[in-house]
């Protein structure tokens, strides 16, 4: 109803391991990827992660559909999207489930995301990033001093990247409130269980099919 265009996997999708009522594959024929599986094939939008990689060969799982991104196109726009999935995977969820797994880091992830993104003629970058943080107040979207910026993922991550690397970022993982500009850059996050909801107004200049910065709206 809501209707989606994607999602970032999110540590908790990693939980419920194996299809059936076991969480953790006690057989070698048991796929502890199963039930994410299912769900990634039932689901009517892609589940994106960028930075998610098999340890043992260092590639993309085959199940992740598309690189963990994916190209929209909007009355003309083209719209790259990709997600990442925090770090902090493998300690909060079962660990033996995301045991052949490697959880690369954010910031160097969104920046290979963008530039490929950018490469296939994206005009405008969006991150969904399963990893956030948390501000105490939110009534002026350019006053970040009530945010963890110095332990929050998603402003350590802005920290490192480069100046139009992104033009938006929608945030999550912490169940807490974001609704600021970093770095230039408007980051939105909302509480948990779909209880609220955010939105970013981005507007772009019809000729150069770029974002004007100053008339963002979050």
């Amino acid at each position: 109803a809501l209707s989606y265009d994607a999602a970032a996997v999110g540590n908790h999708e990693f939980d419920y391991g194996p299809v059936g009522p076991v969480s953790v594959a006690t057989h070698p024929s048991m796929d502890p990827f199963g039930a994410l599986k299912a769900r990634i094939a039932q689901a009517k939008f892609p589940l994106l992660s960028a930075n998610i990689y098999e340890s043992a060969t260092g590639r993309r799982p085959s199940w992740l559909p598309g690189d963990g991104m994916m190209m929209l196109e909007r009355k003309g726009i083209k719209i790259g999207i990709f997600g990442l999935t925090t770090p902090q995977t493998p300690t909060v969820t079962v660990p033996v489930n995301v045991a052949t797994l490697r959880f690369g880091s954010l910031a160097a992830e969104a920046l290979t995301a963008s530039r490929l993104l950018r490469q296939q003629g994206a005009d405008v970058v969006i991150a969904v990033t399963h990893a956030g943080g948390k501000c105490a107040k939110w009534d002026n979207a350019n006053d970040t001093s009530s945010c963890d910026e110095k332990t929050g993922e998603v402003f350590e991550m802005m920290r490192s990247l480069p100046p139009n690397t992104l033009d938006a970022i929608v945030a999550g993982h912490s169940h807490n409130v974001i609704g600021h500009f970093v770095q230039g850059v408007p980051v939105v996050e909302t509480y948990g269980l779909g209880r609220y909801f955010s939105t970013i107004d981005l507007y772009l200049d019809p000729i150069a099919k770029r974002v004007i910065p100053e008339k963002t709206v979050i």
